[in-house]
Formats: C-alpha cells, sequence, structure tokens
C-alpha cells in the first residue's frame, strides 16, 4: 500500500490574519479537570483547499481557539501568539493553525523524525475519547510529518508506540512568512492547514462522526528560541515538555450546523 501524503509548503507574503473572537469554553470531564471545549462545525466538500494560505470564506467564519497558553496555563508571550480553527465535512477533519514567530527553523526533512526536539506544531486525536489510545501527528515549518499511534495508561505512561502507522491520504499546506533557514533576519508567523481523514483514524467509533459526538483532542506547539523553550498548548498539560495526558485533552464536538 502507498503511503500517500498530499503536502504543499509556499514560502512568500501574506496578509496578516486577525483573531477574530474565541470559543474555548471551561467544561469538566470524567476526571472533574476543567478542559477547554470546541465547537466544530460542518462545511460542505470541497469549499477548503489544502495550501496553508487559510483565506477560504468558511476559514473566516469560525471563531478561532483561545491563544494557546504555556504549559502551566499562564499567558504566553504576544509575539509567540498561537491559535487554531477546526472544521469537517464528509470525509475529514480540518486543522489550521496560526503561528506567531520573528525566527522560524527547522532542519529535519525525514518522516518519523524526532520532529519535536525542533519547532513544531502537535495534534493529539482521541477519536474514541477513551483516554487511553489516540493518534499523534506533528508538522515542522519544512513539511516534515511524524505520525503514531499512542497506547497510554490513561494518566500519563506511554505504553506503547507504533511508529509504522501512517495518517493515509493526509493533506497538508504550509505557508511561510519569512524564512526557514535563515536565523539572522526577522520573521513574521507560519501557517499550517492540514486535512486528516476520518477513515484513517485507528481508534474511530464511525465515520464521519454523528451529530454531536466528542473527540479529544489537544494541540502543541514547540516554540524554541535560542535562549528557551517554550511549551505552548491549547489544552493545558502542565508538565513541560510531556503533552501525552490524554485525561487533559480539550473536548471537540462535532456540529452540523
Amino acid at each position: 500500500m502507498n503511503n500517500r501524503i498530499y503536502k504543499i509548503v509556499i514560502v512568500e507574503s501574506l496578509t496578516l490574519l486577525v483573531i477574530s473572537g474565541c470559543s474555548s469554553i471551561p467544561t469538566k470531564n470524567k476526571t472533574e479537570e476543567m478542559v477547554p471545549t470546541y465547537i466544530c462545525y460542518h462545511v460542505k466538500s470541497g469549499e477548503i483547499k489544502i495550501d496553508g494560505i487559510l483565506n477560504e470564506n468558511v476559514w473566516q467564519k469560525v471563531p478561532v481557539t483561545c491563544s494557546f497558553k504555556t504549559f502551566d496555563n499562564k499567558t504566553a508571550p504576544y509575539k509567540f501568539t498561537t491559535y487554531a480553527r477546526l472544521l469537517w465535512d464528509q470525509q475529514y477533519l480540518y486543522i489550521c493553525f496560526f503561528c506567531q514567530d520573528n525566527d522560524i527553523w527547522a532542519t529535519m526533512k525525514k518522516r518519523d523524525a524526532p520532529l519535536y526536539e525542533e519547532e513544531v506544531i502537535e495534534v493529539y486525536i482521541d477519536a474514541d475519547n477513551d483516554k487511553l489510545t489516540y493518534t499523534e501527528i506533528e508538522i515542522n515549518p519544512l513539511g516534515a510529518i511524524f505520525d503514531a499511534i499512542i497506547l497510554n495508561d490513561g494518566i500519563q505512561t506511554i505504553k506503547n508506540v507504533t511508529l509504522n502507522w501512517t495518517c493515509l491520504d493526509m493533506k497538508l499546506g504550509i505557508k511561510i512568512k519569512g524564512t526557514i533557514e535563515n536565523r539572522k533576519d526577522k520573521d513574521k508567523y507560519w501557517t499550517v492547514e492540514i486535512a486528516i481523514p476520518f477513515s484513517s483514524l485507528p481508534d474511530i467509533k464511525s465515520y464521519p462522526p454523528e451529530e454531536g459526538e466528542v473527540f479529544g483532542i489537544n494541540m502543541i506547539r514547540y516554540e524554541r528560541t535560542k535562549e528557551k523553550f517554550w511549551h505552548l498548548t491549547w489544552a493545558p498539560c502542565y508538565t513541560e515538555g510531556w503533552p501525552h495526558i490524554p485525561n487533559k485533552f480539550g473536548r471537540v464536538i462535532f456540529k452540523r450546523s
């Protein structure tokens, strides 16, 4: 079977996106920890072109998440403003990221390299919300991909990692406002646009999801300046550099209207 990934990386100028709101709602999960909630709205197939530019009307109409905070739920520096949006259709879960960054860099280009050692965004998807098995997808500014299936003890210990899993037919677009390999100039931001096929998620109950179905999801950004490591996250995990705590994942609720 061919491991098909459709990818485009664009490095050029683009008008800065403006935060339009915040849709993160505090909610309690089974462990009574407060976690953010995002309502993921349905769109018609073909309304999103995966190129990283994020100029489709459907993206502009849906709320952004609250700006990502530090791992311990503190406000992140404005210069590292990060947020996401999510949508879905009958085939795909769409996620886009905006990452403000005055020094965009990465060196790794191979599949399943340890991208988490550099600058990267990460998505954790617990499709059946069992707090045990979930998929991890990482993407760096160069368009390199790390994807794996994680088996967790439900708290924070990884019991098994399946590295030979590939998110088949995933689509990826990246837009760089700046340069990647020049660390002496001043960059502005990078954006990521992903289409994740529901059919590729091994723990999904049914696809497409049903109205009101809930996925456990967390979205992470690792920002590494020359002086400091910043672990930025949508759902705070309270352990720096270790987001594998599924009972603290946020809740994404699928809605058709």
